[in-house]
C-alpha cells in the first residue's frame, strides 16, 4: 500500500474517486493500484502527483511502498 500517496489524499480531504477524476484515471484502475493489485505507470504517477498539487514531493518518495510484512 503506498501510505505517503493516500496521506497526500486524506490531507485534502479528497477520496479516492475525487483524486481519480482530477487525474484523469478510472477509480477502478487507481483502486487497484493503490492496493498494489497492478503498477503505476509513470504519466500516472505524475499526473497524480500533479492533481494533488504537491509536485515539490519526489515520486519515489509518494510512491514509497510499505513493507506489509509483520
Amino acid at each position: 500500500m503506498f501510505y505517503n500517496l493516500k496521506a497526500e489524499i486524506a490531507r485534502r480531504g479528497w477520496k479516492d474517486r475525487d483524486l481519480a477524476k482530477a487525474a484523469g484515471m478510472s477509480v477502478s484502475a487507481l483502486s487497484q493500484k493503490i492496493n498494489g493489485k497492478s503498477d503505476f505507470k509513470r504519466s500516472e504517477m505524475i499526473a497524480l502527483r500533479k492533481a494533488l498539487g504537491c509536485e515539490e514531493i519526489i515520486l519515489d518518495k509518494l510512491f514509497e511502498e510499505a513493507d506489509t510484512e509483520a
